[in-house]
């Protein structure tokens, strides 16, 4: 599913990725069920609307690595947005997406992502209809519809 989540960022700075990220951030989170496939993830923030210089960092279960991006210079006139690529592990598991801020005070955003099996939904909006299998929920041990990713 390519999607795409619009957003601000302000505040102070949580957490920090690997390779920067001293600003303020949001995360994005979802939980993949036993018996998905994992497979390739991508993310951007390579957009005329973004209006700061972005960091993006992925996290996958207990893990601390992550994949993390500063500056995508693939983006044409938009050197200081961010792009990662991230192998997502099958089965099920915590799955974290930040948009972070190199320094200042952060701004808007425009987050498109692409991988087949996520449904994003932003908290703020109603969740979509189920388009695929139900999905597992870690805290009560069951698989729910596809509430994938959650601004939070």
């Amino acid at each position: 599913t390519n999607q795409t989540l619009r957003g601000t960022v302000s505040g102070a700075s949580g957490i920090t990725g690997s390779c920067a990220g001293a600003g303020p951030e949001v995360h994005y989170w979802w939980r993949s069920c036993p018996g998905d496939p994992g497979g390739r993830f991508r993310a951007t923030t390579c957009d005329a609307n973004t209006s700061y210089d972005t960091v993006l960092y992925m996290r996958h279960g207990e893990s601390t690595a992550d994949a993390c991006n500063d500056d995508n210079l693939g983006c044409t006139n938009f050197a200081r947005t961010s792009q990662i690529v991230s192998f997502v592990p099958s089965n099920w598991g915590l799955h974290v997406l930040s948009v972070d801020t190199y320094s200042g005070a952060g701004g808007n955003y425009v987050l498109y992502t692409f991988y087949p099996e996520i449904i994003i939904t932003d908290r703020r909006a109603p969740a979509p209809a189920p388009k695929s299998p139900p999905r597992f929920d870690l805290r009560r041990g069951v698989c729910l519809p596809p509430l994938r990713l959650v601004n939070g």
